[in-house]
């Protein structure tokens, strides 16, 4: 029994392995009106393959699309 466990573990960790990562880089600001807290900056830099995905997902979602005028 503790094969068959051992051998379902390991078939696990290769599928981790295999997922695809991306790399993001984020950066925060806080912003201030004066004295008082007024929000959150955030900006993300994304490598090329993550930007070009959103991108092509964007692209198919887009309203043209959905209506057949791609």
């Amino acid at each position: 029994m503790q094969r068959i466990i051992l051998f379902l573990l390991m078939l696990l960790s290769v599928a981790a392995w295999a997922y695809p990562h991306s790399f993001i880089d984020m950066r925060t600001e806080l912003l201030a009106d004066g004295d008082a807290f007024a929000g959150l900056k955030m900006t993300w830099t994304m490598d090329e393959i993550t930007s070009a995905d959103l991108l092509y997902v964007r692209a198919m979602h887009s309203p043209a699309v959905r209506c057949g005028k791609s």
